[in-house]
């Protein structure tokens, strides 16, 4: 058999095999959040870099909130940030469509993420901006919006 035959049929063996874990991950780490906050996250570990790269001391303070304890916080979050989180299914195509027409003029970047998909970048993301990262944030905010609670969500934004 050639080399490269052998080599393409090695690369699509590995690509089968390696497939039911790239699907099985992401749902066992949404569905462990339904009772387990993930500490630490990759946001977490990247501010502590960029800290003690800036040489500062690097820290990681997060603690666990129940929405019970947070008094108005949840609802005002909710206010301002994204006002239809009970209703959508964790996108909200027309804040995404004012994002983009704004972003197109350039100036400060205007987001236009949901709280869903903020958690889900915060939670099991990187923050470099990039196609990819969208992609797998949609997949993530798919994945939350159908395993997790929307309280569960908010409870793990506000943390």
């Amino acid at each position: 058999m050639p080399r490269l035959l052998q080599l393409a049929r090695a690369a699509v063996l590995t690509a089968l095999l390696a497939s039911p874990g790239l699907v099985t991950l992401p749902v066992v780490q949404v569905l462990s959040t339904r009772v387990v906050t993930p500490r630490p996250t990759l946001t977490m570990l990247e501010r502590a870099r960029d800290a003690a790269l800036a040489g500062e001391s690097p820290r990681i303070d997060a603690r666990p909130l129940a929405l019970e304890d947070a008094g108005p916080v949840p609802r005002a979050v909710v206010s301002s940030e994204d006002g239809l989180f009970f209703v959508h299914d964790g996108f909200d195509l027309d804040g995404i469509c004012a994002a983009w027409k704004s972003n197109q003029g350039g100036g400060r970047l205007r987001g236009g993420s949901t709280i869903t998909q903020q958690v889900a970048r915060n939670a099991f993301l990187f923050q470099r901006r990039s196609w990819v990262r969208k992609g797998l944030e949609a997949g993530y905010t798919v994945l939350l919006e159908g395993l997790v609670p929307k309280t569960r969500i908010l409870e793990l934004y506000l943390e």
